[in-house]
């Protein structure tokens, strides 16, 4: 788009040029011919040609206002352009931080599956991952073989007793 705006006001400049150099051309005629006919015009027809001159430099000035506004348009372009790459490029590293989290959890999810398996392959081959100083008790390994609690005495159950704060 703002190349097309540059081509508009590119045109616009050329059109406006064309039409000071033709009023110039004009004024050329018009001072031949006034000089072929009376020699005393020829200062009236210098005017025409001064007149003629003042619009060619004015719409020169013309000319390098709009392509002084032309860029800064283009530049201003330029900058917002910039922007919305920046803020994409900040958008797209967030999306890779938001992947690399979500990957690093799975990856810890699928560590704690295998551990999980190993362990369970390990009991049903008997061996135990601690050490005897470190051996939790039976029934924490398997709440199956938990005895009963003996209401009686007060006991609690091996569950109340690891949940319990005190």
């Amino acid at each position: 788009m703002k190349e097309a705006e540059m081509h508009v006001a590119e045109a616009e400049t050329y059109v406006a040029m064309k039409q000071a150099e033709m009023h110039v051309a004009a004024a050329e005629a018009y001072v031949a011919m006034k000089a072929q006919w009376d020699k005393s015009t020829l200062a009236e027809a210098e005017m025409c040609v001064a007149e003629a001159e003042a619009y060619v430099a004015m719409k020169q000035a013309e000319m390098h206002v709009a392509e002084a506004e032309a860029y800064v348009a283009m530049s201003e372009a330029e900058m917002r352009i910039a922007e919305a790459e920046t803020y994409v490029a900040m958008k797209q590293a967030e999306m890779h931080v938001a992947a690399a989290e979500a990957y690093v959890a799975m990856k810890e999810a699928e560590m704690h599956v295998a551990e999980a398996e190993a362990y369970v392959a390990m009991k049903r081959n008997g061996s135990s991952p601690w050490s005897v100083a470190e051996r939790p008790h039976r029934t924490q390994l398997d709440p199956a073989l938990e005895r009963p609690p003996r209401p009686w005495s007060g006991e609690r159950t091996n569950e109340q007793r690891r949940t319990s704060p005190l």
